[in-house]
Order: C-alpha cells, then sequence, then structure tokens
C-alpha cells in the first residue's frame, strides 16, 4: 500500500477584489508580500491567502479537512480563529464551499474540493478526496488586527494543518513559508535636515 503524504507545496497572497478566478495578486507565488496599514479600515486589513495542497506518496487522502494557522516573528503557531491577531472575515466575491480552480499550482487538480473558505473555520462546508498524486487548492479570507503589529518590526506566517485536531502536514515545501511584512505608506518620509555656513 501507498502511503499517505500531505504537502503544502505553494502559497500566494491576494486581493480581495474580485472572484477566486478573477481577483488581483499582491505577488507571485512562494513569495513575501505586504499588508498596509493605510488601507486599513476599522482597525482590520483585509486580504486573501490561497495555498496549494498535495498527496504525493500515492496512498490518497479522503475528507481533507483544511485548517490554517499563523506565526507571528517566526513563535508558536497558533490557530486561526474570531479574536486571534489573524482572523477569519468574510468576503462578498465567493460563498464559503465554493470550488477552487487551478491557479497556483501544475499538477493533477482535484476539482471538487469546497477549497474557498470565508468566516468560520475549514471544512463546515465540504472536503475533498484525493486519489493520490493529486492536489487541490484552498484560498482564505483572512484579516489582522492592525494594532497589534507594528510597522517595520512585526511579520507573520501562515501554513496549512489539518483535522479538528489541526495537525501539521506532512511536508512543507520552506519558499511556502515565507513572512508577511507590514507597512504604511501613508507615514510621512524622513526628511533630511541640510545645514548651510
Amino acid at each position: 500500500m501507498d502511503p499517505v503524504v500531505l504537502r503544502q507545496d505553494a502559497a500566494r497572497g491576494r486581493n480581495d477584489d474580485g472572484s477566486q478566478t478573477g481577483a488581483t495578486w499582491k505577488a507571485a507565488a512562494n513569495t513575501t508580500y505586504s499588508l498596509d496599514k493605510n488601507d486599513s479600515a476599522g482597525g482590520f486589513i483585509d486580504f486573501r491567502h490561497r495555498f496549494v495542497l498535495q498527496e504525493t506518496g500515492g496512498g490518497g487522502k479522503s475528507n481533507w479537512l483544511e485548517r490554517i494557522e499563523f506565526s507571528i516573528n517566526e513563535g508558536a503557531w497558533t490557530a486561526v480563529g474570531a479574536s486571534t491577531d489573524v482572523q477569519w472575515d468574510s468576503t462578498l466575491n465567493y460563498a464559503d464551499g465554493d470550488d477552487t480552480t487551478r491557479q497556483v499550482g501544475s499538477g493533477t487538480f482535484v476539482s471538487t474540493n469546497a477549497g474557498c473558505t470565508e468566516s468560520n473555520e475549514q471544512g463546515d462546508s465540504g472536503s475533498p478526496d484525493l486519489a493520490g498524486n493529486d492536489e487541490f487548492e484552498a484560498e482564505f479570507m483572512l484579516r489582522i488586527i492592525t494594532a497589534n503589529f507594528s510597522t517595520g518590526v512585526d511579520d507573520f506566517r501562515l501554513r496549512s494543518v489539518i483535522g479538528s485536531g489541526s495537525s501539521p502536514l506532512d511536508e512543507y515545501n520552506a519558499a511556502s513559508l515565507f513572512d508577511i511584512t507590514i507597512v504604511d505608506t501613508s507615514a510621512p518620509a524622513a526628511r533630511r535636515r541640510i545645514m548651510f555656513t
């Protein structure tokens, strides 16, 4: 019997400005991106994050309940919740449980996947079955509490986990665990003093 190997192969940041096929991207796949405090509304910054999740051992995986965790400044991994520093958010651009289409990956794609998640814990609206050596994409609507992150000091990472116990996957492509940084384009630029004698 082939082993079951669950892998996070890629991740990509996204703006909440369109459907799961049409929204714009913050950066290339497996590339760090920034959240701008100048875009804050009501003390929050909204964004979307997509993962390419694979079974690479050939053993398959049924009922893949995707979850998500965050780590601030490479600290402990914490489950995203309703009142954590990184939180669930809602969107008008897709419904919870909608299927994703291939946007980032290139492997054999499982199209019935309920990969779009908003407002609550993942897996509530269905979960995909992978036959083995295939993949799906999961996209999450999230927000951060702006006041809890210091510009130029704090960053955070996101990773996918699985099941009601939020177990880590077997493998993570290190490139997909990149930093998400905090900037503030509304801050005035530093002034240079020029003295004449």
